[in-house]
């Protein structure tokens, strides 16, 4: 399982710091340090997890929680050039202000 944070670009990256445009969030270290602290509880991890161990909403909107079949191909960043929202192909600049 690997946590991914979500930037106002719409990049997801596994750091506290977007490696793309530097953007952070005052809420992104404590999201790693929630994380990394139930995965070595040996508890299961979700949003609701997260949620349980303090994380506020604002926190929790620009989580993502992956699981990859093989931890050799695990990515640490991704930097999507289209997105699909309701069924409709979107660039990440033209998404409203929800996903910002």
């Amino acid at each position: 399982m690997k946590l991914f944070l979500r930037c106002n670009s719409g990049h997801f990256f596994t750091s506290d710091v977007c490696p793309w445009d530097g953007w952070s969030h005052p809420s992104f270290k404590l999201a790693i340090e929630t994380f990394n602290r139930l995965e070595l509880e040996g508890k299961p991890v979700s949003i609701e997890s997260l949620r349980n161990a303090g994380l506020d909403e604002e926190a929790l909107q620009r989580v993502v929680i992956l699981e990859f079949g093989d931890p050799q191909v695990a990515l640490d960043g991704i930097y999507p050039k289209q997105v699909m929202v309701n069924g409709r192909l979107v660039n990440p600049s033209d998404l409203d202000w929800r996903f910002k």
